[in-house]
């Protein structure tokens, strides 16, 4: 009798189904970040790469193990079903094997062209680059700083006003904001009176977010698209605090970003490389591996369906043999084990049937009379007539 219940044919195929389903949807949905540098780095890779494989092969092998004890317990052991089982066994490995040497060799040469040296060198270069972009600009404005945001040039401003603006982006022709504000103090409170406030609004610092402004760099928001340099100035008996901005591109920064990103992966790659090899056959099995494992299963699934047919055929014979004429198989199929279950009938419908063997309550049949018992004829005697016979003996007196 076949396996039942959970270790049946339709539960196999239909966990192989969504098994071999879900490995797809794993590598088109989640292979883009096996190779990022928070994968390694954090719980969600040891997760993904270690803890999520093994748990899907410990549930296939616990399915592989209930199907084959469920089957001996059932039907014992059959040395046919299990030579089956073994031959398909070693098909798959002889499959499996070659194609995951082959698949991690292929992945160790595709990631070593992929992730040379010269990639994370040329990360390097590019965050040096923007990092000497950021310097030059940061030069620019400390030149604007050291020119206009100095006491003495806001007294001369206040005596004869210019276009600072103008003046300011001959320096750094990015520059969007000037402010200046003068403190007052009243009742124990300081207030700062605007002095000069020149370029685009929306770039200037809230009057209710000036105790933000710093001396040297500062930001007001994370991944604004400005540098913002402060200073607080000291002239005669007054205060002053002035900000600056220029412009940074919009997506400058998001660049940078990506580069460093990049820069990060391509290093975590690099350190990697000569794991490549092992890693690449580990990804290669962590897709093959359960499927492989429900193809075992359902291997020995059809070798003990296989083992019941040719153990049905046996049991026939075996009554025939023991002179059972009336031993039937029904073909399960138009393979050659039904063509042989055929002639199998039609070799006891020819046999004779067996006698039947006598009833264990019947009498026997009552003997028949003996003759009378007579004394025995002595040698003087003359012989008995032969029937027959016309002539008959006289006895003289």
């Amino acid at each position: 009798m076949p396996p039942r219940g959970i270790y049946s044919l339709p539960f196999l195929v239909l966990v192989f189904v969504l098994v071999a389903a879900g490995s797809y949807v794993l590598a088109d949905r989640s292979f883009d970040g096996v190779f990022s540098s928070a994968l390694f780095n954090s719980p969600e890779g040891l997760f993904f790469l270690v803890v999520a494989p093994l748990s899907i092969l410990a549930l296939i092998g616990i399915i592989l193990f209930g199907v084959i004890s469920d089957s001996l317990h059932v039907e014992g052991p059959s040395p046919l079903r299990l030579r089956v089982f073994l031959s398909i066994f070693l098909l798959l490995l002889a499959v499996g094997i070659p194609e995951s040497i082959i698949v991690g060799r292929f992945a160790t040469s595709a990631l070593g062209s992929w992730f040379d040296r010269s990639i994370p060198e040329t990360m390097n270069v590019a965050t040096e680059m923007a990092d000497l972009y950021i310097e030059e600009r940061i030069n620019d404005v400390k030149e604007v700083a050291e020119r206009y945001l100095t006491g003495l040039a806001i007294v001369t401003w206040r005596a004869r006003p210019a276009d600072w603006m103008t003046a300011m982006r001959s320096i750094d022709r990015h520059a969007v904001a000037c402010q200046v504000y003068l403190e007052r103090s009243a009742g124990g409170e300081t207030d700062w009176a605007p002095v000069l406030e020149s370029g685009d609004s929306s770039s200037f610092v809230p009057k209710e977010r000036l105790d933000a402004v710093r001396n040297g760099l500062f930001e007001l928001a994370d991944g604004e698209p400005y540098l913002r340099w402060g200073v607080k100035v000291r002239y005669g008996n007054a205060y002053y605090l002035c900000a600056y901005a220029t412009s940074i591109p919009d997506s400058f920064y998001s660049k940078l970003d990506s580069v460093a990103a990049a820069g990060a992966r391509a290093r975590v790659i690099d350190t990697l490389k000569p794991f490549f090899p092992w890693l690449g056959t580990w990804i290669f099995l962590m897709f093959l591996l359960p499927s492989l494992g429900l193809t075992l299963a359902l291997a020995w699934r059809f070798s003990c369906g296989l083992s019941a047919r040719v153990k049905s055929h046996a049991a026939a014979l075996e009554a025939l043999a023991s002179g059972n004429a009336a031993a039937r198989l029904v073909p399960g199929g138009r393979d050659e084990l039904g063509e042989a279950a055929g002639h199998l009938n039609r070799l006891a419908a020819g046999l004779p049937a067996p006698p039947k063997p006598p009833k264990k309550n019947a009498s026997p049949p009552p003997d028949e009379p003996s003759p009378p018992a007579g004394p025995k004829p002595g040698p003087s005697d003359p012989a008995p007539a032969k029937p027959g016979s016309s002539r008959a003996t006289l006895k003289l007196k």
